[in-house]
């Protein structure tokens, strides 16, 4: 008749597969939340800069100045005080037309309002609030934001700068 020929693995051979398997993955998890960081880190500043050249297109299509404040809580509708440079509440765009630039005054239009970062994350400026003119350059001083991720390893932090001109550049900055 027929002779049946077995097929499979053995125990040793599955626990060694099994083993070698358990090796990769424990060298690859930190690598993982490095890129799951680096992701997060991309994803704040992309809304940053969106955010920066929407109030800049903004200024320049109205004519008039238009202003991005710090929130001073999640859910805020109203800029934070002039001396408040944490930025991690969220932030507001809005064109400034009366009162003091940089800070929401009665008769100053809100455009868009960003919520607060998820987790932990930090966003600091060395500015409350940055102006962009009708002609699309800074109407106050150059800005610096920095973004700094709990658990940050390698280069997740970013940097963004706002010079005078009005376009912004993002930098990886080290944990």
């Amino acid at each position: 008749m027929y002779a049946s020929k077995q097929t499979g693995v053995t125990l040793f051979e599955m626990i060694m597969v099994l083993g070698i398997g358990a090796i990769l993955t424990a060298f690859s998890l930190p690598e993982m939340s490095s890129v799951a960081a680096n992701n997060r880190a991309s994803t704040y500043t992309g809304e940053l800069v969106g955010a920066a050249a929407f109030a800049r297109q903004e200024a320049v299509t109205r004519g008039a100045p238009v202003s991005i404040c710090a929130l001073p809580s999640a859910g805020a509708t109203e800029c934070a005080s002039t001396t408040d440079t944490d930025w991690r509440h969220g932030w507001m765009i809005f064109v400034d037309l009366n009162g003091t630039l940089g800070s929401l005054d009665a008769g100053d239009e809100a455009l868009r309002v960003y919520q607060s970062l998820d987790g932990d994350a930090g966003l600091r400026s060395n500015r409350p609030a940055v102006t962009y003119s009708a002609q699309g350059s800074l109407a106050s001083d150059a800005m610096r934001m920095e973004l700094r991720l709990p658990g940050c390893r390698g280069d997740a932090n970013r940097n963004l700068l706002i010079p005078l001109a009005g376009h912004p550049h993002v930098q990886a900055a080290s944990c």
